[in-house]
This record gives structure tokens, C-alpha cells and sequence, in this order.
């Protein structure tokens, strides 16, 4: 077998919430090596995603501050598929046993005419466009028509207590136009005929993946310790 040597680009954010100028406690490298390992040996993963994306391309450790006990709260962004408009990422928790967030879809989002993307109430492969870690929000997008007048966009706010993601709200066009186009911008929503403002009328929080099945796991019922 060949041998290959693949080198992970590691950025971790300079912002902390609780003492803000200083460098924040970088989790332990082998821990994300570890996870990468596991991540790899999951049939699910193998199945779903571009194997060469998660061994050489760059992941990102996301500095979430301190939770209220003052534990600090991490994830992994791991580059997941990559097509010819958007690119998918796996959020993980660094640690053993592995865990990997799902981030949840407005349930009106999965309802006709929004419902041929055809979604789960939660999705694990995240179409994220930017994280705000001083924020602790991802920025969701894809986008499926090239001159950008079909798709949808969503803001996700997470918590440092369970790393569970929020839904703060989902914009979306079933139907391309060729006219008001969206190309993603964090400083710009998409707006404009066609395109719809879904607002929970309720907390929607993610859960937990199974990493056998990528379906809820039970134990997304209870909050997770961060380290």
C-alpha cells in the first residue's frame, strides 16, 4: 500500500469570552487525530463523504469560549463533499467515543413547495459558509441553481453548555428566476421576490449523531459535557 503523509492545518481562534486578549487552552492534538482516526473507520462516514476531503484538507478547531461551570467548549469543522457549488462539513465534538452534531431544518422548511431538497428534521453533512465564534453562529447556504437565484440559507446560533445548534431562522427559494440572485455574504441575507423567511415558533435544537446511522442518538436527550 502506498504510503501517504498528510499534513492537518490546525486554526484556532484567538477570541475568549471570559478573558478577552488571551490565547484560549488549545484542546490536545492527538485528541483531534484521534477523532479523524475514528471518524474514518465509521462505514456512514466512508459512504457520505469524500474520504480525501477529510484526510487532506484542512480542519478547523472552533474556540466556543466557556460554558457557565467555565469548561471550555470546542469543535471540529471537517470538510465532509465537495460539488460545483457548495461544500459540506461534519461538526464533531473532540472526543472518545466520537460524536458528531446534527443541525436541525425548520419544520416548515420540510413542507410543500419547500420540500424537494427532500431533508431530515436534522442534517450532519452542514453546507456552512462561515462560523462567527465570538458569536458562536454558522452561517448555512447552498446553493443550487450558478447564478444564485435558488437555494437556501440558515443561521445557527450554538450553545457552549450542550454544543447543540439553534435555529435562529431559514431563508429560501424553491424556484429559480434568474432574477433576485443571493451569493453568500455574512453581512448580507438573502432578500427579494421569491425568496421566504421561515422563523421558529419554537426553540429547534439539533442533537447528537449516532455515527453508525447519522440518525438522532438517544443520548442527544441529555446535555453534553463539554471539556
Amino acid at each position: 500500500m502506498a504510503n501517504f503523509v498528510f499534513v492537518f492545518f490546525l486554526t484556532v481562534s484567538v477570541s475568549v469570552f471570559a478573558n478577552p486578549g488571551q490565547a484560549p487552552q488549545r484542546p490536545k492534538p492527538g485528541a483531534h487525530r484521534d477523532v479523524l482516526k475514528e471518524l474514518l473507520k465509521e462505514p456512514a462516514v466512508v459512504k457520505f463523504c469524500d474520504r480525501p476531503l477529510i484526510e487532506s484538507r484542512a480542519y478547523e478547531v472552533l474556540n466556543l469560549g466557556k460554558s457557565k461551570e467555565g469548561k471550555d467548549a470546542y469543535l471540529l469543522q471537517i470538510p465532509c463533499t465537495e460539488s460545483a457549488y457548495n461544500m459540506t462539513f461534519l461538526f464533531a465534538i473532540p472526543e472518545t467515543p466520537l460524536k458528531i452534531v446534527m443541525f436541525p431544518n425548520h419544520p416548515d422548511f420540510q413542507k410543500s413547495p419547500l420540500d424537494e431538497w427532500s431533508l431530515e428534521p436534522n442534517v450532519v453533512r452542514v453546507g456552512a459558509r462561515h462560523v462567527d465564534q465570538k458569536k458562536r453562529q454558522v452561517f448555512v447556504y447552498v446553493k443550487a441553481s450558478g447564478d444564485g437565484t435558488r437555494g437556501h440559507f440558515h443561521r445557527y446560533t450554538i450553545s457552549a453548555e450542550d454544543l447543540l445548534p439553534r435555529l435562529d431562522f431559514t431563508i429560501v427559494k424553491s424556484t429559480s428566476d434568474h432574477k433576485t440572485p443571493y451569493h453568500f455574504s455574512k453581512n448580507q441575507l438573502p432578500k427579494g421576490k421569491g425568496w421566504t423567511r421561515l422563523d421558529p415558533k419554537s426553540e429547534v435544537v439539533g442533537c447528537i449523531a449516532d455515527p453508525t446511522t447519522w440518525k438522532c442518538a438517544a443520548a442527544a436527550e441529555k446535555p453534553i459535557q463539554t471539556k
